[in-house]
């Protein structure tokens, strides 16, 4: 599965490999929509894994964060946009949206969504807000995705990423597919199943 993993991020390799997956079942010309780019990590990962001619929107604010793997005792500043930018620049596809999403960033492309992938703030409003968004973009067998699931119902850093999944579930009549283990945390719907 490709990825790489010299950029920023905090995705485990299954992970990636499950984006990775996800990826490739978007038709050619198809449309990916990442929110929460971070340094690009995920954005990479999309671009190598997807067809050439998919548009893959990468929405973030870009902005300078502190930034702290697992293995780093202290964080350092982060110039996200310019990292961003060098770490994407070999993937003709992917077209970054700079600004919050939904309020300052908009979805312009005539096209449905194929896949929607939200790594954003992992607390409500903001990631409802933009789920909300995005679902009357959706093809209509699109696949909603994000990162952070909660597997571990007694330790659960984010419960809000957890609460919109079983929203869609609820919404769609069906259940998210997610990982089994900590190092697994994506969850997916398949829309149309």
């Amino acid at each position: 599965m490709p990825y790489r993993t010299d950029i920023k991020g905090w995705m485990f390799r299954q992970e990636l490999e499950q984006l990775s997956r996800l990826a490739s079942l978007v038709p050619k010309n198809g449309v990916i929509v990442e929110v929460g780019s971070f340094c690009g990590l995920s954005s990479v990962c999309l671009a190598m894994s997807a067809d050439p001619y998919v548009s893959i929107y990468c929405y973030d604010f870009f902005g300078t964060l502190l930034y702290r793997n697992s293995d780093a005792e202290v964080g350092v500043e982060v110039d996200c946009w310019k990292e961003f930018k060098e770490n994407t620049k070999p993937y003709y596809n992917v077209i970054p949206v700079k600004g919050f999403c939904p309020v300052e960033a908009k979805y312009t492309d005539s096209r449905p969504i194929d896949l929607l992938f939200v790594d954003a703030a992992h607390k409500n409003p903001e990631d409802w807000n933009i789920i909300e968004y995005f679902l009357p973009f959706m093809n209509v067998n699109g696949i909603i995705s994000g990162h952070d699931y909660g597997c571990d119902p007694d330790n659960n850093a984010f419960p809000d990423v957890n609460a919109n999944v079983e929203l869609l579930e609820k919404m769609y009549n069906t259940k998210a597919i997610v990982g089994t283990n900590n190092s697994e945390r994506i969850w997916y719907i398949k829309l149309g199943e």
